[in-house]
């Protein structure tokens, strides 16, 4: 796998913020969804699974403007 074509390391030299913008994201994302309870079947309902969508939600936002600033530059 070659990382020199991936998207962090672009954005990583061209837009650093955006980078930490998106890196900070999944990172949220990836422990909001790590501290939902299990099994989700039966916790649907619960607020750290409202706050893992809401930090997917952030995460989706993140990566469309990421997209969006990389197609224009």
């Amino acid at each position: 796998q070659d990382q020199s074509k991936s998207i962090h390391n672009y954005l990583s030299k061209y837009n650093p913020d955006l980078d930490k913008k998106v890196a900070n994201a999944i990172n949220d994302a990836i422990a909001k969804i790590d501290a939902c309870p299990k099994p989700f079947v039966d916790n649907y309902n619960n607020a750290q699974v409202k706050a893992a969508i809401d930090a997917c939600n952030s995460l989706s936002a993140a990566l469309l403007e990421a997209a969006d600033w990389i197609s224009k530059n």
